[in-house]
């Protein structure tokens, strides 16, 4: 078997024993927290449908928003169950929804019992690791202008929505920067000819452009 197929039975059987049993709920309203940073974990938290973001807070009040996601069958706090660490980053619902809240013994349990859930638990963190690590070097290595296209070619290729100019500050959070600097370098790429503005959106206006300035 491979990989990816060891995994994906591992979130099956995770899936069936969580919905066997019966774990408290807590509702959720949008703005409120799933787990928050610098929180201990001593539970963690299931939810069968939900959106949410994703940030983090340096001490100096700069802020790094992650973006938005859209799950099913979602785990969370399992980093902080593995490592016995602090939350990293505040996850937050951007709409309504529940989740269930699974003891810590009750979830080593459950690894325990079958190695493919242990596997798609590894496996998820991995995939999660390696997505943040390049979020994290282009941000470290490349000027904000190339991060800001790079994330644009990236919604593009991936039919992702693209920025809603009523929320520029959360956009802005995204890349670490003032509003005023995302503003600017938005600029920059509209007189480029590179993307445009539609619908309050923006939008790529020839792809493979958009491709060869990155390259450059």
């Amino acid at each position: 078997m491979t990989i990816n197929n060891i995994a994906l039975e591992g979130h099956q059987e995770l899936t069936k024993l969580i919905k066997s049993q019966t774990f408290k709920t807590r509702h959720l309203e949008e703005g409120d927290f799933i787990v928050k940073q610098g929180q201990a974990i001593s539970d963690v938290y299931w939810a069968d449908l939900g959106q949410y973001t994703i940030r983090h807070t340096a001490s100096n009040g700069r802020c790094l928003n992650l973006g938005l996601f859209f799950s099913i069958d979602r785990l969370f706090g399992e980093v902080e169950l593995l490592t016995g660490q602090p939350c990293q980053f505040d996850v937050i619902a951007t709409e309504p929804m529940d989740i269930l809240i699974i003891p810590s013994g009750t979830m080593t349990e459950m690894m325990l019992s079958d190695p493919r859930i242990a596997f798609w638990v590894s496996k998820s963190l991995s995939v999660r690791y390696q997505e943040t690590m390049t979020i994290a070097m282009n941000r470290i290595l490349h000027p904000l202008v190339y991060n800001v296209a790079w994330d644009i070619e990236q919604r593009h290729l991936q039919n992702i929505p693209q920025v809603n100019f009523s929320l520029v500050h959360k956009e802005a959070q995204r890349f670490g920067c003032s509003e005023r600097v995302y503003s600017r370098v938005v600029k920059q790429l509209i007189d480029a000819e590179l993307v445009k503005k539609e619908n309050n959106r923006l939008e790529v206006i020839n792809i493979g452009k958009l491709s060869r300035f990155l390259a450059s």
